[in-house]
């Protein structure tokens, strides 16, 4: 048809024109299933003309009619809501089941477009809310969303955001700096949109994962510390006002006591760019310098391997680096161009490298363990290794240092307490130290709690970094 909003009816000499009314606003419009009005005109074309006016104003009263019965139903669930809160938690008596019912009834009807009568049979079979629900049909997900929103199961994160931020609006002078409130709602909404869980059941774990999960949007770098805790900073004060008005639980904030550097120290923070190698591969690393003859850096890349020593440290090992550490055969790093003052220390040589170290001390005499013939020493090396790492198609993610990262990760994931890893590899911690209380500062016989209670660092260290055969 040319012109789909006008019909000429029978008898009549001018066109009218007409629009359906959706069938959930007749009521509350008070119409029947059209609007339907004479446009005055004997013309098609300038009846048309006409008609689009009509419609349009027809489209407003109908958009107008569902805003208010939105408006309407959100008074109601929050009114529903309302009535139910004081029954969460504790066993419902007759009141708080026929409240649960008229919102089961409501969210079915409104949400779900099913009749009464099937709502009200469906519940007489006293099924669960899950398969009361189907009775809405298709709409049945969107019906059981609000019910459990009302009832307080799945509200979503921003649902009392508006709420919240008028009650600042209303305090005495406002909501003060509007920069700041604006970075508060950002950080809200942010949170919002990466994390789906309700918040009657939102943990710590997710406020956790989203912290890790969270970079720079601009480099795609993991975000700043800083920045983590500012935007936990900034939600807090929306939670506690759910706590405050019994929407969620006031047990436990989420949002407290969050890791924010991921669970890392501030040195490993500055090297997780660098990526660990596959512990099956770690020995074919050496394994391969070896076929290229090139047994200097095959010593090399054990000795890394089986300590997470540095590539600086190990170029700088001389005689006088070994040491009797309390009975202990061990390396004694004290001469590197770190900052860290972690980085001074002595720990175990793990019996992998024994042979390999006995026999670099024999043959270096006063001198560097690892000969070099190179002006920079571990710079040479770093060349040596990369060409070698690239051959095997390692990507530039992939470095010497990936050695020690794959080492401190093994400690990490057998669970090593920080503070011990700490002394083994030469990390400081967040607040700059590298030594332990639960260890002697002048021997490895010190021991350390949890589920290797007992161990020496040399235990630990022979224990944890165990590669796959090749």
């Amino acid at each position: 048809m040319k012109y789909p909003h006008i019909y000429l009816p029978q008898g009549k000499l001018t066109w009218f024109a007409r629009k359906s009314i959706p069938a959930d606003v007749r009521e509350r419009i008070g119409k029947g299933p059209t609007f339907s009005a004479s446009t005055g005109k004997q013309g098609a074309r300038e009846a048309a003309a006409v008609a689009s006016g009509l419609v349009l104003e027809w489209s407003r009263k109908i958009e107008d009619a569902r805003k208010g019965i939105e408006r309407e139903d959100q008074s109601d669930l929050a009114r529903l809501a309302e009535e139910y809160r004081k029954f969460r938690g504790k066993p419902l008596d007759a009141a708080g089941a026929a409240i649960v019912l008229d919102v089961l009834r409501f969210g079915m009807t409104r949400f779900g477009g099913a009749s009464l009568d099937a709502v009200d049979a469906a519940l007489s079979d006293g099924a669960s809310i899950a398969s009361v629900t189907t009775v809405a049909g298709p709409k049945a997900a969107q019906a059981a969303s609000k019910i459990n929103e009302t009832l307080g199961l799945a509200t979503p994160f921003l649902t009392h955001l508006e709420d919240w931020l008028a009650t600042l609006e209303n305090r005495k002078g406002g909501v003060g700096n509007e920069k700041t409130l604006g970075q508060r709602v950002q950080a809200i909404k942010e949170f919002a949109a990466a994390v789906s869980v309700p918040m009657e059941a939102l943990s710590g774990r997710d406020v956790q994962g989203w912290l890790d999960a969270m970079t720079n949007k601009k480099n795609g770098k993991p975000t700043d510390a800083k920045t983590k805790a500012r935007k936990l900073s900034d939600i807090r004060p929306y939670w506690k006002w759910l706590q405050s008005n019994d929407h969620v639980s006031n047990d436990s904030n989420p949002f407290d006591n969050r890791v924010v550097s991921n669970g890392f120290t501030d040195v490993e923070e500055q090297e997780r760019e660098v990526q660990s190698y596959p512990l099956a591969d770690v020995p074919k690393l050496w394994e391969r310098a070896e076929m290229e003859t090139d047994s200097i850096l095959a010593d090399v890349t054990r000795l890394a391997a089986y300590s997470g020593m540095r590539l600086g440290e190990i170029m700088n090992l001389k005689a006088a680096s070994l040491v009797n550490d309390g009975g202990v055969r061990s390396i004694a790093i004290v001469g590197t161009k770190r900052k860290t003052r972690a980085s001074k220390r002595t720990f175990p040589i793990h019996s992998k490298i024994k042979d390999v170290i006995e026999r670099l001390e024999k043959a270096a005499g006063g001198g560097f363990l690892i000969p070099s013939d190179a002006k920079r020493r571990e710079g040479a090396m770093s060349k040596r290794f990369s060409r070698m790492k690239s051959r095997m198609n390692y990507d530039e993610r992939y470095t010497f240092h990936s050695l020690r990262h794959t080492v401190i990760g093994m400690m990490r994931d057998a669970g090593v307490p920080l503070e011990v890893r700490n002394r083994i590899v030469g990390h400081e911690d967040a607040l700059g130290h590298g030594n332990s209380e639960n260890f002697d500062k002048k021997t490895n016989t010190g021991t350390i709690y949890g589920g290797m209670a007992g161990l020496s660092k040399l235990e630990i260290m022979e224990k944890v970094l165990v590669y796959p055969e090749s």
